[in-house]
């Protein structure tokens, strides 16, 4: 796996000039995000620094939980774009590797990429305040490490919950597998969160720590920098959890079965094909991409959560929830390239340029986008209230076909390889983190004619990246 991203990485940046503009960009988005993440927590820290000891305490809390949340999201979404069979397992399959060092392989790298994301993510956030209120060498070497431990301890908890449940499902021999598995694994994590999360029980951590698992490792940190001594707690209750989860963690591994090959799907099969090649492109684009069992997966999953939120809470601002379902609806676009691949050489034996091409791939993608954005509104019983408000979702559902699509892109996603959709996905989360704190702060700051200026400037601008990269792909792989 890590020879296929290399080998991604490489058709990428292969010129020093790649290289020089990836690293500035890099830099620059670092910048912001630092930037942004100092502006979050320094008033926070220098409560601290200033004699509110408590303070530290709820900023530990608070990290070390938004870290927990963003590794359970993240192996949520890595488990639905990566496929459990794929070409290296059957590679493997002709080896002498047992199912479970297979098993142990994927998590070790699967783990690797989760905790460099969310330690990256956090520590960005927390480290500028902490070097900038110079709290000491000690802190700033403390709080990785106990964000680490936190990170992992999720990692093993979840993993061994998602091992569990898929081991007795298929006992059962339920249908649907892997999506009844993520669905429960969603379950159990949400009805853990709102039962045992709470304002009041935070603040009461301050005093008399209450073992949740979300924010478990949060003593550890404040022992290490000598800030434990208003906390009653039994750090050697915590260190035989965490041991405990590890070991049950790894011996979880021995349940998961290797893969057989499934079935193709055959979804839309009543549509014909046109006779035009635009037109065949289009139809070919949306059955190929709605048969595809990771996007279907996708797709079921957010249908199963939005209805679950929805009978769970009373949606006051349908709105706001219909904008945030309109940006997953460009999933589907992230494996659109790498699966079609094999075909840029047929495409040029019928004459198809790159941009009739790119074309029709986001016309096909955009229907089955607008497909889920009917069956989001029916969910949430909510129909647009004028035109300008479904101009809003659709310009939103279609920049996000776009941005999946560029990330495919340049890390093509296919099914021989779904591992490197953990790359791509990851590629397009480094990069959306600072676009959001820019465009939110810019946004924010503007109005009237200006702020449409700046929609149109970034609409061209990503359409023209999206032309540029498909050029180049098309021509040279």
């Amino acid at each position: 796996m890590l020879k296929m991203w290399k080998k991604e990485i490489r058709k990428i940046l292969n010129t020093k000039t790649k290289i020089a503009i990836s690293i500035i960009i890099s830099l620059f988005l670092l910048f912001i995000t630092s930037l942004a993440g100092y502006e979050l927590t320094s008033i926070t820290l220098s409560s601290f620094l200033n004699g509110d000891t408590r303070s530290l305490t709820l900023l530990t809390v608070s990290m070390f939980l938004n870290a927990s949340i963003f590794t359970i999201v993240f192996f949520i979404l890595f488990k639905t774009v990566a496929s459990d069979y794929d070409r290296l397992s059957i590679q493997l399959s002709w080896l002498p590797v047992k199912s479970f060092e297979k098993n142990l392989g994927y998590f070790i790298l699967f783990s690797s990429v989760i905790i460099s994301l969310v330690f990256i993510i956090i520590s960005l956030i927390i480290l500028p305040a902490f070097l900038k209120s110079g709290v000491g060498i000690q802190f700033i070497f403390a709080f990785p490490l106990g964000l680490i431990l936190q990170i992992s301890f999720i990692l093993f908890l979840t993993q061994g919950i998602y091992n569990l449940v898929n081991f007795i499902v298929k006992i059962c021999k339920i249908p649907f597998t892997k999506l009844l598995t993520l669905f429960l694994l969603v379950f159990i994590c949400l009805t853990y969160g709102l039962e045992t999360i709470h304002i009041q029980k935070l603040l009461e951590n301050y005093s008399e720590f209450d073992y949740n698992f979300m924010y478990l490792l949060t003593p550890i940190f404040l022992w290490i920098v000598q800030e434990l001594t208003y906390m009653d707690v039994n750090i050697f209750l915590i260190f035989g959890v965490y041991v405990g989860v590890a070991i049950a963690s790894y011996f979880s591994l021995f349940l998961m079965d290797t893969e057989k090959e499934k079935r193709s799907l055959k979804l839309l099969r009543f549509i014909p094909m046109p006779t035009s090649k635009l037109g065949a492109l289009i139809v070919k684009e949306m059955k190929s991409q709605c048969r595809n069992e990771e996007n279907l997966l996708n797709f079921i999953l957010i249908v199963l959560l939005t209805i679950l939120f929805s009978i769970k809470f009373s949606f006051d601002h349908q709105l706001v929830i219909l904008f945030i379902l309109s940006g997953t609806t460009g999933i589907i676009a992230l494996n659109s390239f790498g699966n079609d691949l094999k075909m840029n050489s047929s495409y040029k034996l019928f004459g198809m340029t790159p941009w009739k091409v790119a074309f029709s791939k986001l016309v096909g993608l955009s229907i089955l986008s607008f497909i889920q954005l009917i069956v989001y509104c029916l969910i949430l019983m909510y129909v647009p209230e004028t035109i300008t408000v479904s101009l809003q979702i659709i310009l939103i559902s279609i920049n996000s076909i776009a941005l999946f699509y560029v990330a495919g892109m340049l890390i093509p996603l296919d099914k021989n390889n779904p591992y490197t959709g953990i790359l791509a996905f990851s590629f397009l989360l480094c990069m959306l983190v600072p676009i959001f704190f820019i465009g939110n702060y810019v946004m924010g700051q503007v109005d009237g004619m200006l702020k449409y200026l700046i929609i149109i400037v970034f609409e061209l601008l990503l359409g023209t990246i999206l032309i540029l990269i498909n050029r180049w792909r098309f021509n040279y792989g």
